[in-house]
């Protein structure tokens, strides 16, 4: 039963009691006399007799505080818990920084995108609520080294070799080598031909070229023409064939070659002989 003994009001399970005063001598065994204590029970009897013992929640990081009538928990130090994330882009219904769900959640993907279409070669991006994907734009080719062009690529099997260590090589010393065995052939730059038509073949010089690109076109069977488009030209030593589609290389015989370099880059492209086997009419 609930009452008073020594000045001090006491109960079945709790003791108020003051640490100074007319009633310092009675029983402090379970006073709060601190700020931030809190009564904890226990089914033994303490030291005064009592159910109740005072403490305080004890933590390397938090600290339990009072302030009139509340008492206060904090953060005191160590590692503290993720409440969001920020990253270097968000469309909506993306947000930035990103927030995780009630259950506590943020999701975290990966992917890869067009080249030039992020700020960094590599970035993090929210694209929906509570997510974020890490991006990777695609390789593409450049003029000069451009870090901006990074990115992921896989190479054509016919030119390039990749080991599991990612380590590229190049194969066939570079050149890609077509068995032309059409009546037609499309050429494409880094690449030989082998004549290969009892008929021959006809073939249409790229609708753009770069300075450097090699072509290469070497005899079997049937005889080998090669057509300009509109605006390019061939030429063999001092010889110019005719600008556009009518000017074009026909070799004589079987076994002719020609290798062509562009020494004139884009549509306008210029093809100049620098390895001629055999005899070719400029028309």
């Amino acid at each position: 039963m609930g009452g008073f003994k020594n000045g001090t009001l006491v109960a079945k399970n709790a003791d108020y009691t003051q640490s100074d005063g007319p009633n310092a001598a009675s029983s402090e065994n379970n006073g709060l006399i601190t700020n931030g204590q809190l009564w904890i029970g226990s089914t033994a009897l303490n030291a005064g007799g009592t159910h109740i013992n005072v403490g305080n929640i004890t933590s390397t990081t938090l600290t339990v505080g009072y302030s009139s009538p509340n008492i206060t928990i904090e953060t005191t130090g160590g590692a503290q818990p993720i409440e969001q994330i920020t990253v270097d882009n968000s469309t909506a219904p993306g947000t930035n920084p990103v927030l995780p769900t009630v259950g506590g959640n943020i999701t975290i993907t990966g992917g890869q995108v067009v080249n030039a279409s992020l700020a960094n070669v590599i970035q993090t991006h929210s694209v929906a609520a509570n997510s974020f994907a890490i991006q990777i734009q695609r390789s593409d080719s450049s003029a000069a080294a451009d870090t901006t062009k990074n990115g992921v690529s896989h190479f054509n099997s016919s030119q390039f070799s990749v080991a599991s260590t990612g380590f590229v090589s190049i194969t066939s010393g570079g050149f890609t080598w077509v068995d032309a065995t059409g009546a037609t052939q499309a050429l494409l730059a880094q690449t030989g031909y082998v004549t290969d038509r009892g008929g021959g073949v006809t073939y249409t010089l790229p609708a753009s070229g770069t300075l450097g690109d090699i072509i290469k076109i070497v005899g079997k069977l049937g005889i080998a023409v090669i057509t300009p488009n509109a605006n390019q030209q061939i030429l063999i030593g001092s010889v110019s064939g005719t600008v556009g589609v009518a000017g074009t290389a026909t070799a004589n015989n079987v076994g002719d070659c020609i290798e062509l370099v562009c020494i004139t880059a884009g549509a306008a492209s210029v093809w100049r002989a620098d390895s001629v086997i055999g005899t070719w009419t400029l028309a």
